[in-house]
């Protein structure tokens, strides 16, 4: 099992980690939002919000969207796979029946896709954020 390096944020009072945390949600934001043109999922919003990580002082930046639409066709799979190949994405298709899932990596994001029924839903991870113990109210 690999750990991914985390990121040590200063003070949650100061004005520098509230920047800071906004930018990494920001990063995830334009990631997810990058990945949905790339995909061809068309939608104006996608959520991002801090979501709990491994433990309680490791929260993750996390972008999620969900859109109305069939699960893909085998030649819209390999299509997609190819177009997040291409962008530099790795990864596999892990399920094909009952539910779609597309789980893939680059640099500091993970993505995952899924589709059952009538819905898609990505999700958009980036590395989980230490908060310092010192700095814990």
């Amino acid at each position: 099992m690999t750990i991914a390096p985390r990121a040590v944020m200063p003070p949650p009072a100061s004005a520098e980690v509230s920047a800071a945390r906004q930018g990494e949600l920001d990063t995830v934001h334009h990631a997810g939002d990058a990945l949905c043109h790339l995909i061809g999922m068309t939608s104006t919003w996608g959520a991002t919000r801090w979501e709990a990580g491994s433990t309680g002082e490791t929260p993750v930046p996390t972008y999620r969207i969900a859109v109305t639409g069939h699960v893909p066709d085998e030649a819209t799979i390999d299509l997609l796979v190819q177009r997040l190949t291409r962008q530099g994405w790795c990864g596999a298709v892990l399920s094909h029946e009952p539910i779609l899932r597309l789980d893939a990596h680059r640099t500091v994001f993970a993505m995952r896709l899924t589709a059952e029924a009538s819905t898609i839903r990505l999700t958009v991870t980036s590395l989980p954020v230490a908060l310092a113990t010192a700095f814990r109210s």
